[in-house]
Protein backbone atom coordinates (compact mmCIF):
# COMPACT_ATOMS: atom_id res chain seq x y z
CA UNK A 1 0.00 0.00 0.00
CA UNK A 2 1.90 2.86 -1.24
CA UNK A 3 0.91 6.72 0.38
CA UNK A 4 1.60 10.44 -0.40
CA UNK A 5 3.95 12.83 0.57
CA UNK A 6 2.63 16.41 0.97
CA UNK A 7 5.12 19.61 0.79
CA UNK A 8 4.28 23.29 0.91
CA UNK A 9 6.21 25.24 -2.38
CA UNK A 10 6.13 28.57 -2.96
CA UNK A 11 5.88 29.37 -6.73
CA UNK A 12 5.83 25.92 -7.76
CA UNK A 13 6.64 26.98 -11.37
CA UNK A 14 9.38 28.75 -11.16
CA UNK A 15 7.51 32.29 -12.58
CA UNK A 16 8.73 35.51 -12.96
CA UNK A 17 6.05 37.81 -12.44
CA UNK A 18 5.80 41.95 -12.71
CA UNK A 19 4.15 42.33 -9.28
CA UNK A 20 6.91 39.44 -7.78
CA UNK A 21 4.01 37.81 -5.99
CA UNK A 22 3.16 34.63 -6.19
CA UNK A 23 0.56 31.26 -5.20
CA UNK A 24 1.32 28.69 -2.54
CA UNK A 25 0.50 24.96 -3.68
CA UNK A 26 1.09 21.54 -1.48
CA UNK A 27 2.28 19.60 -3.62
CA UNK A 28 1.52 15.35 -3.08
CA UNK A 29 3.78 12.92 -4.33
CA UNK A 30 2.61 9.09 -5.33
CA UNK A 31 5.87 7.11 -6.62
CA UNK A 32 7.35 10.30 -7.82
CA UNK A 33 4.73 11.13 -9.48
CA UNK A 34 3.12 14.97 -8.69
CA UNK A 35 0.56 17.00 -8.29
CA UNK A 36 0.16 20.44 -7.01
CA UNK A 37 -3.15 21.81 -4.89
CA UNK A 38 -3.27 25.73 -4.53
CA UNK A 39 -3.68 26.68 -1.43
CA UNK A 40 -6.52 29.58 -1.61
CA UNK A 41 -5.43 32.75 0.21
CA UNK A 42 -6.25 36.56 0.99
CA UNK A 43 -3.26 37.73 -0.75
CA UNK A 44 -0.47 36.69 -2.76
CA UNK A 45 2.91 36.60 -1.60
CA UNK A 46 6.75 37.80 -2.44
CA UNK A 47 9.63 36.37 -2.36
CA UNK A 48 10.97 38.10 0.22
CA UNK A 49 7.60 37.37 2.45
CA UNK A 50 8.41 34.03 2.21
CA UNK A 51 10.16 31.58 4.79
CA UNK A 52 9.26 28.07 4.00
CA UNK A 53 9.75 27.17 7.76
CA UNK A 54 6.90 24.99 9.05
CA UNK A 55 3.89 26.51 11.08
CA UNK A 56 5.33 29.69 9.88
CA UNK A 57 5.73 29.48 6.31
CA UNK A 58 4.87 33.44 5.70
CA UNK A 59 7.01 36.05 7.64
CA UNK A 60 5.19 38.65 9.42
CA UNK A 61 5.97 41.18 7.08
CA UNK A 62 2.96 40.50 5.27
CA UNK A 63 -0.07 41.59 6.20
CA UNK A 64 -2.10 38.25 5.83
CA UNK A 65 0.81 36.42 7.56
CA UNK A 66 -1.38 34.10 10.27
CA UNK A 67 -4.37 33.56 7.72
CA UNK A 68 -2.66 32.31 5.55
CA UNK A 69 0.03 29.75 7.65
CA UNK A 70 -3.52 29.30 9.25
CA UNK A 71 -4.87 28.35 6.03
CA UNK A 72 -1.40 25.69 4.86
CA UNK A 73 -1.61 24.33 8.25
CA UNK A 74 -5.53 23.19 8.19
CA UNK A 75 -4.90 21.77 4.58
CA UNK A 76 -2.06 19.96 5.82
CA UNK A 77 -3.91 18.58 8.88
CA UNK A 78 -6.74 17.94 6.44
CA UNK A 79 -3.98 15.69 4.10
CA UNK A 80 -2.41 14.01 7.42
CA UNK A 81 -6.04 12.62 8.66
CA UNK A 82 -7.57 11.21 5.32
CA UNK A 83 -4.18 9.40 5.12
CA UNK A 84 -4.98 8.08 8.58
CA UNK A 85 -8.39 7.28 7.96
CA UNK A 86 -7.20 5.23 4.96
CA UNK A 87 -4.60 3.44 6.17
CA UNK A 88 -6.50 2.57 9.39
CA UNK A 89 -9.19 0.80 6.79
CA UNK A 90 -6.52 -0.57 4.80
CA UNK A 91 -7.71 1.24 2.16
CA UNK A 92 -5.26 2.59 -1.25
CA UNK A 93 -5.20 6.30 -1.14
CA UNK A 94 -5.70 7.63 -4.44
CA UNK A 95 -5.17 11.21 -6.25
CA UNK A 96 -9.04 11.68 -6.90
CA UNK A 97 -9.30 10.74 -3.09
CA UNK A 98 -7.34 13.53 -2.07
CA UNK A 99 -8.42 16.09 -4.47
CA UNK A 100 -12.04 15.22 -3.49
CA UNK A 101 -11.03 15.93 -0.17
CA UNK A 102 -9.22 19.32 -0.70
CA UNK A 103 -12.25 20.76 -3.20
CA UNK A 104 -15.17 19.74 -0.15
CA UNK A 105 -17.02 17.13 -2.19
CA UNK A 106 -16.36 15.01 1.08
CA UNK A 107 -18.35 16.20 4.27
CA UNK A 108 -14.71 15.42 6.44
CA UNK A 109 -15.91 14.81 9.69
CA UNK A 110 -19.50 15.70 9.51
CA UNK A 111 -21.98 12.94 8.77
CA UNK A 112 -24.95 14.89 8.26
CA UNK A 113 -23.11 16.58 5.75
CA UNK A 114 -21.84 13.40 4.05
CA UNK A 115 -25.40 11.80 4.37
CA UNK A 116 -26.45 15.27 2.38
CA UNK A 117 -24.15 15.00 -0.41
CA UNK A 118 -24.08 11.48 -0.97
CA UNK A 119 -27.87 11.63 -1.62
CA UNK A 120 -27.15 14.15 -3.94
CA UNK A 121 -24.63 11.93 -5.90
CA UNK A 122 -24.80 8.15 -4.08
CA UNK A 123 -22.14 5.58 -4.60
CA UNK A 124 -24.62 3.30 -6.05
CA UNK A 125 -27.93 3.76 -8.34
CA UNK A 126 -31.04 4.46 -6.26
CA UNK A 127 -34.07 3.91 -7.87
CA UNK A 128 -36.69 7.16 -7.58
CA UNK A 129 -38.89 4.98 -5.00
CA UNK A 130 -35.86 4.37 -2.62
CA UNK A 131 -34.02 8.00 -3.17
CA UNK A 132 -37.51 9.64 -1.66
CA UNK A 133 -36.83 6.79 1.58
CA UNK A 134 -33.00 8.22 1.93
CA UNK A 135 -34.31 11.90 1.85
CA UNK A 136 -37.36 11.17 4.56
CA UNK A 137 -34.33 8.92 7.01
CA UNK A 138 -31.78 12.06 6.61
CA UNK A 139 -35.01 14.67 7.28
CA UNK A 140 -35.74 12.86 10.39
CA UNK A 141 -31.76 12.66 11.67
CA UNK A 142 -32.12 16.91 11.29
CA UNK A 143 -34.70 17.04 12.87
CA UNK A 144 -32.81 14.79 15.79
CA UNK A 145 -29.46 16.18 15.83
CA UNK A 146 -28.72 18.51 12.31
CA UNK A 147 -24.60 18.61 13.25
CA UNK A 148 -23.42 15.28 14.13
CA UNK A 149 -19.68 14.60 13.62
CA UNK A 150 -18.83 10.91 12.82
CA UNK A 151 -16.77 10.62 16.43
CA UNK A 152 -19.89 11.19 18.02
CA UNK A 153 -21.90 8.21 15.88
CA UNK A 154 -22.14 5.59 18.87
CA UNK A 155 -24.60 2.66 19.34
CA UNK A 156 -26.10 4.93 22.13
CA UNK A 157 -26.73 8.31 19.76
CA UNK A 158 -29.20 5.82 17.20
CA UNK A 159 -30.41 4.14 20.22
CA UNK A 160 -31.43 7.54 20.59
CA UNK A 161 -32.79 8.42 17.03
CA UNK A 162 -34.53 5.25 17.79
CA UNK A 163 -36.75 6.33 20.31
CA UNK A 164 -37.21 9.70 19.30
CA UNK A 165 -38.46 8.81 15.99
CA UNK A 166 -40.93 6.36 17.27
CA UNK A 167 -41.94 8.89 20.66
CA UNK A 168 -41.40 12.42 19.11
CA UNK A 169 -42.04 11.72 15.49
CA UNK A 170 -44.53 8.80 15.91
CA UNK A 171 -43.02 6.69 12.78
CA UNK A 172 -43.93 2.86 12.64
CA UNK A 173 -41.88 0.37 13.66
CA UNK A 174 -41.72 -0.95 9.83
CA UNK A 175 -40.88 2.70 9.03
CA UNK A 176 -37.95 3.24 11.44
CA UNK A 177 -36.54 -0.04 10.41
CA UNK A 178 -36.30 1.16 6.77
CA UNK A 179 -34.68 4.40 7.74
CA UNK A 180 -32.19 2.66 9.83
CA UNK A 181 -31.53 0.59 6.85
CA UNK A 182 -30.89 3.43 5.03
CA UNK A 183 -28.57 4.71 8.40
CA UNK A 184 -26.45 1.70 7.83
CA UNK A 185 -25.82 1.73 4.20
CA UNK A 186 -24.77 5.35 4.91
CA UNK A 187 -22.10 4.89 7.27
CA UNK A 188 -21.18 1.38 4.94
CA UNK A 189 -20.19 4.01 2.38
CA UNK A 190 -18.42 6.69 4.89
CA UNK A 191 -16.49 3.59 5.56
CA UNK A 192 -15.41 2.53 1.96
CA UNK A 193 -14.52 6.45 1.67
CA UNK A 194 -12.22 6.12 5.05
CA UNK A 195 -14.60 8.52 6.97
CA UNK A 196 -14.61 5.55 10.17
CA UNK A 197 -13.11 2.34 10.31
CA UNK A 198 -14.63 -0.95 10.33
CA UNK A 199 -14.59 -1.49 14.15
CA UNK A 200 -16.56 2.23 14.27
CA UNK A 201 -19.27 0.75 11.45
CA UNK A 202 -19.30 -2.58 13.28
CA UNK A 203 -20.35 -1.37 16.78
CA UNK A 204 -22.95 1.49 15.77
CA UNK A 205 -25.64 -0.58 15.28
CA UNK A 206 -25.33 -3.26 17.70
CA UNK A 207 -28.18 -3.75 20.20
CA UNK A 208 -30.38 -1.75 18.13
CA UNK A 209 -33.43 -3.68 17.62
CA UNK A 210 -36.65 -3.34 15.84
CA UNK A 211 -39.56 -5.37 17.33
CA UNK A 212 -41.94 -5.62 14.49
CA UNK A 213 -45.61 -5.99 15.43
CA UNK A 214 -47.08 -8.53 13.17
CA UNK A 215 -51.14 -7.09 11.80
CA UNK A 216 -53.87 -9.42 13.09
CA UNK A 217 -55.50 -11.15 10.46
CA UNK A 218 -58.96 -10.39 10.34
CA UNK A 219 -61.37 -13.06 9.03
CA UNK A 220 -64.79 -13.66 9.07
CA UNK A 221 -67.02 -15.52 11.62
CA UNK A 222 -69.59 -18.45 10.38
CA UNK A 223 -72.62 -16.03 10.73
CA UNK A 224 -70.91 -13.69 9.14
CA UNK A 225 -70.52 -16.39 5.69
CA UNK A 226 -73.95 -17.16 5.98
CA UNK A 227 -74.80 -13.31 5.61
CA UNK A 228 -72.42 -13.00 2.75
CA UNK A 229 -73.64 -16.15 1.04
CA UNK A 230 -77.30 -15.51 1.41
CA UNK A 231 -77.17 -11.60 0.66
CA UNK A 232 -79.57 -10.84 -1.92
CA UNK A 233 -78.48 -8.26 -4.14
CA UNK A 234 -81.04 -5.55 -5.66
CA UNK A 235 -80.83 -5.08 -9.75
CA UNK A 236 -79.30 -2.73 -9.82
CA UNK A 237 -76.59 -4.32 -7.53
CA UNK A 238 -76.46 -7.19 -9.70
CA UNK A 239 -72.65 -6.60 -10.92
CA UNK A 240 -71.76 -7.03 -7.38
CA UNK A 241 -72.56 -10.89 -7.60
CA UNK A 242 -69.59 -11.94 -9.16
CA UNK A 243 -67.60 -10.62 -6.51
CA UNK A 244 -69.51 -11.91 -3.84
CA UNK A 245 -68.99 -15.29 -5.18
CA UNK A 246 -65.53 -15.10 -6.30
CA UNK A 247 -65.03 -14.00 -2.76
CA UNK A 248 -66.86 -17.39 -1.45
CA UNK A 249 -64.37 -19.52 -3.22
CA UNK A 250 -61.24 -17.74 -2.02
CA UNK A 251 -62.93 -18.88 1.26
CA UNK A 252 -63.61 -22.28 0.19
CA UNK A 253 -60.01 -22.51 -1.53
CA UNK A 254 -57.89 -20.80 0.88
CA UNK A 255 -56.53 -19.59 -2.15
CA UNK A 256 -55.06 -15.56 -2.66
CA UNK A 257 -57.12 -14.02 -5.65
CA UNK A 258 -53.79 -13.65 -7.76
CA UNK A 259 -53.64 -17.79 -7.39
CA UNK A 260 -57.40 -18.12 -7.99
CA UNK A 261 -57.10 -15.99 -11.32
CA UNK A 262 -54.41 -18.24 -12.13
CA UNK A 263 -56.51 -21.79 -11.72
CA UNK A 264 -56.09 -23.88 -15.20
CA UNK A 265 -59.30 -26.42 -16.32
CA UNK A 266 -56.30 -29.73 -15.46
CA UNK A 267 -56.28 -28.14 -11.85
CA UNK A 268 -59.89 -29.60 -10.91
CA UNK A 269 -60.00 -33.08 -10.55
CA UNK A 270 -62.41 -35.20 -9.85
CA UNK A 271 -62.06 -38.38 -6.72
CA UNK A 272 -64.26 -40.61 -7.24
CA UNK A 273 -64.72 -41.33 -3.13
CA UNK A 274 -64.40 -37.75 -2.48
CA UNK A 275 -65.13 -35.44 -5.16
CA UNK A 276 -63.50 -32.29 -6.77
CA UNK A 277 -60.54 -31.03 -5.42
CA UNK A 278 -57.69 -28.55 -6.66
CA UNK A 279 -54.36 -29.64 -7.39
CA UNK A 280 -52.31 -26.37 -7.80
CA UNK A 281 -49.37 -24.37 -7.20
CA UNK A 282 -49.45 -21.46 -4.29
CA UNK A 283 -47.70 -18.58 -5.73
CA UNK A 284 -46.08 -17.81 -2.27
CA UNK A 285 -43.75 -20.50 -2.14
CA UNK A 286 -44.27 -22.41 -5.64
CA UNK A 287 -45.41 -25.67 -3.94
CA UNK A 288 -48.24 -27.82 -5.17
CA UNK A 289 -51.22 -28.22 -2.87
CA UNK A 290 -54.26 -30.17 -2.29
CA UNK A 291 -57.72 -28.30 -2.03
CA UNK A 292 -60.38 -30.43 -1.27
CA UNK A 293 -63.64 -28.70 -2.42
CA UNK A 294 -65.60 -32.03 -2.16
CA UNK A 295 -65.95 -29.99 1.94
CA UNK A 296 -68.02 -27.09 0.22
CA UNK A 297 -70.81 -28.48 -2.60
CA UNK A 298 -71.34 -24.87 -2.67
CA UNK A 299 -67.79 -24.28 -4.43
CA UNK A 300 -68.27 -26.69 -7.33
CA UNK A 301 -71.73 -24.84 -8.23
CA UNK A 302 -69.67 -21.35 -8.11
CA UNK A 303 -67.14 -22.62 -10.43
CA UNK A 304 -70.08 -24.52 -12.78
CA UNK A 305 -71.42 -20.85 -13.13
CA UNK A 306 -68.53 -19.39 -13.94
CA UNK A 307 -65.78 -21.40 -15.89
CA UNK A 308 -64.61 -21.11 -18.93
CA UNK A 309 -66.55 -23.26 -21.42
CA UNK A 310 -63.75 -22.48 -24.77
CA UNK A 311 -61.64 -25.43 -25.34
CA UNK A 312 -58.88 -22.79 -26.44
CA UNK A 313 -58.72 -21.65 -23.66
CA UNK A 314 -56.80 -22.72 -20.54
CA UNK A 315 -58.11 -21.05 -17.74
CA UNK A 316 -60.77 -22.67 -15.29
CA UNK A 317 -62.52 -19.58 -15.02
CA UNK A 318 -63.62 -17.04 -17.44
CA UNK A 319 -61.42 -14.02 -17.76
CA UNK A 320 -64.30 -11.17 -17.99
CA UNK A 321 -65.63 -12.42 -14.42
CA UNK A 322 -62.11 -11.53 -12.75
CA UNK A 323 -60.81 -7.75 -12.09
CA UNK A 324 -57.86 -6.39 -11.34
CA UNK A 325 -57.52 -6.44 -7.34
CA UNK A 326 -57.66 -2.53 -6.89
CA UNK A 327 -61.27 -2.92 -8.82
CA UNK A 328 -62.63 -6.29 -6.76
CA UNK A 329 -61.13 -4.78 -3.03
CA UNK A 330 -63.15 -1.92 -3.86
CA UNK A 331 -66.33 -3.58 -4.59
CA UNK A 332 -65.69 -6.18 -1.56
CA UNK A 333 -66.14 -2.99 0.62
CA UNK A 334 -69.19 -1.52 -1.02
CA UNK A 335 -70.63 -5.00 -0.58
CA UNK A 336 -69.70 -4.96 3.12
CA UNK A 337 -70.51 -1.40 3.69
CA UNK A 338 -73.71 0.58 4.43
CA UNK A 339 -75.22 0.33 1.43
CA UNK A 340 -75.40 -3.47 1.38
CA UNK A 341 -74.60 -5.40 4.66
CA UNK A 342 -73.83 -2.37 6.39
CA UNK A 343 -71.12 -4.23 8.20
CA UNK A 344 -68.59 -2.04 10.83
CA UNK A 345 -65.51 -3.10 8.73
CA UNK A 346 -64.51 -3.35 5.86
CA UNK A 347 -63.36 -6.56 3.47
CA UNK A 348 -60.40 -7.54 0.84
CA UNK A 349 -59.51 -10.50 -0.66
CA UNK A 350 -56.97 -11.91 1.75
CA UNK A 351 -59.72 -11.96 4.64
CA UNK A 352 -61.06 -14.87 1.96
CA UNK A 353 -58.01 -16.83 2.65
CA UNK A 354 -57.72 -15.65 6.52
CA UNK A 355 -61.26 -16.88 6.62
CA UNK A 356 -60.29 -20.36 5.53
CA UNK A 357 -57.85 -21.09 7.83
CA UNK A 358 -60.41 -20.52 10.74
CA UNK A 359 -62.68 -23.25 9.01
Amino acid sequence: MNFPTFNVVFNYRNANNKNGKYSIHIRITFNQNSKYFEVKVPKKVGKHQWSGKYGRWVKNNHEFSNEINEKIDCTLRKLIDLQKRYFSNCKQLTFTDIFRELRGEYSGDNFNVYFSKVIKDPPELLVAGTLKRYEAALLVLQKFNSNLDFHELTTELFMRLKKFAREKLSLSASTIRGYFNVYKKVVYWARLQGQINREHERQLFIGVKHKMIKPKKEYLEVHEIIAWKKYEFLSNEVVYERDRDMFLLLIYSGLYYSDLKKLRKEDLREDHQFGYYLYTKRRKNDNFSIIPLWKFPHAIEILNSYKETDKKVPFLLKREFLKEDQVFNRNLKVISGPKMLDWNRKVINKMGRFTNSQL
